[in-house]
């Protein structure tokens, strides 16, 4: 518990066995660029990873199952290097405009009531694709079980995915998982730019994985129209937290390190009484709102 933040770091050791598979395929660093065009200015958070798929394949190798494996998979068409070659090693995933948007009309009983608030939430994943082969003989067998359709080398949500509401597009470059259409269009169009701080990019520059969390900026969005029990408590919560930075090295010959880090709004003040202060602060309200409660029920 440091001054304005929380941090930890560990030190991963692993055995001789799955070292030297670690040392063998050594993974490349998150690619930032990935991030560069999505289309939004509110992002809540996103995770980065970046890895060689062919350690997959040493894994087995080593564990002595590829063959176990392959001979499961042989019932689908599959096996096991069209799993891990599928994909180039790259995947982000981020997350926008969490918050409450749009008010939709409900059948309610009183007035209070009749007007009802929409989650609201922009979400994108991307895959580079890795061998087109493999990554298509995959997306075929989806194809064949109703969860995506075919057209022209592209392939798009069907069944189960479409009901859900996600769009997917995916063709010999890239697999792209999104909230809605717009947000596909305007990401691979790059007529939009991500606004992120540029003191967290350069952050992840070189790691393995990255992961980032705005909870600041997050429980802004709910604050709002967060109910009389809870509003108390977000905004106080908001104004303790700032946000969450999370980070892992590549294999180094003898460990894996990673780095987790709380930041807290006040910089200055040990971290340690910062959340003592907000967990006091939350109880105090919680009776309060208990208090109030009660009150109403005897009238």
């Amino acid at each position: 518990f440091d001054d304005g933040k929380i941090t930890a770091k560990t030190s991963t050791y692993t055995n001789p066995l799955l070292s030297s598979v670690l040392k063998q395929y050594s993974g490349p660093t998150v690619n930032m660029a990935m991030l560069e065009n999505y289309p939004s200015s509110n992002i809540n958070g996103f995770m980065l990873a970046a890895f060689n798929p062919e350690i997959m394949g040493g894994i087995l190798k080593q564990l002595e199952v590829e063959g176990l494996v392959n001979t499961f998979l042989q019932k689908t068409g599959l096996n096991s290097q069209d799993i891990y070659k599928s994909l180039k090693g790259d995947i982000a995933v981020v997350i926008s405009d969490l918050g409450m948007s749009g008010i939709e009309p409900q059948m309610k009983t009183d007035e209070k009531s009749m007007m009802k608030k929409k989650p609201f939430v922009k979400m994108l994943l991307s895959a580079p694709v890795g061998d087109k082969t493999s990554f298509n003989k995959i997306l075929d067998k989806a194809a064949e079980q109703g969860m995506l359709v075919k057209k022209n080398n592209i392939y798009k949500a069907a069944g189960v995915l479409a009901t859900m509401g996600l769009f997917v597009m995916a063709d010999d470059k890239n697999l792209i998982i999104a909230s809605d259409s717009l947000t596909y269009t305007q990401y691979i169009s790059k007529s939009s730019k991500a606004v992120l701080q540029q003191e967290i990019l350069d952050r992840f520059k070189g790691k393995s994985t990255a992961f980032y969390f705005d909870i600041a900026n997050t429980l802004n969005g709910f604050s709002k129209d967060a109910g009389d029990g809870f509003h108390q408590s977000i905004t106080t919560a908001k104004n303790t937290f700032k946000d969450v930075i999370t980070s892992s090295d590549n294999f180094d010959g003898k460990t894996v390190k990673a780095y987790f880090e709380i930041r807290m709004q006040n910089e200055k003040q040990n971290s340690l009484v910062t959340l003592t202060s907000l967990l006091t602060a939350i109880a105090v309200d919680m009776q309060l709102q208990a208090k109030t409660k009660k009150e109403r029920e005897k009238k």
